[in-house]
């Protein structure tokens, strides 16, 4: 994209524009990708997914320890 391409578009084409590839940039044949914001966003989604298996792996045991732990006292418990 050219100067002058760059310049007749309005202002929402402008904003995408300099989002996706860089204000007045001009990318005919390849992309010019920016690995930072990818390694960043592969280390939160890990994060994320690391901290929700822990918060299930915590839920799941409490719940187990919670029915063996009542199942043992119902069959203890005399009538």
């Amino acid at each position: 994209m050219t100067q002058q391409e760059y310049d007749d578009l309005d202002t929402t084409d402008k904003m995408i524009q300099s989002l996706t590839v860089g204000q007045g940039a001009e990318h005919i044949y390849r992309y010019n990708y920016d690995f930072w914001f990818s390694l960043i966003f592969l280390l939160t989604v890990a994060v994320a997914i690391i901290l929700a298996t822990f918060k299930l792996g915590t839920m799941l045991f409490d719940i187990i320890i919670t029915q063996l732990l009542a199942g043992c006292y119902r069959r203890n418990r005399r009538y």
